[in-house]
């Protein structure tokens, strides 16, 4: 029985993401771990800023790496 999702693959793990905005990637996986971070880096995000008003999540956002990976902003 698995219950890490820290085990599962990179290609479930961007499948999963697709379903989540920035906000919510960024909350429950940035700086998790190493292989994380670079997830985050390297998929394109969602970024909706009505869910939130939070700074941290605008300065990681402002990221230049970050940046880039932004396709869709509300």
């Amino acid at each position: 029985m698995m219950n890490n999702i820290e085990v599962l693959p990179n290609e479930i793990l961007l499948r999963c993401f697709q379903y989540l905005d920035a906000y919510e990637i960024f909350y429950s996986f940035n700086q998790l771990n190493y292989r994380f971070n670079q997830l985050i880096k390297s998929i394109p995000l969602y970024v909706d800023f009505r869910n939130t008003g939070n700074k941290l999540f605008f300065e990681q956002i402002c990221d230049p790496v970050i940046k880039n990976q932004i396709y869709s902003l509300i």
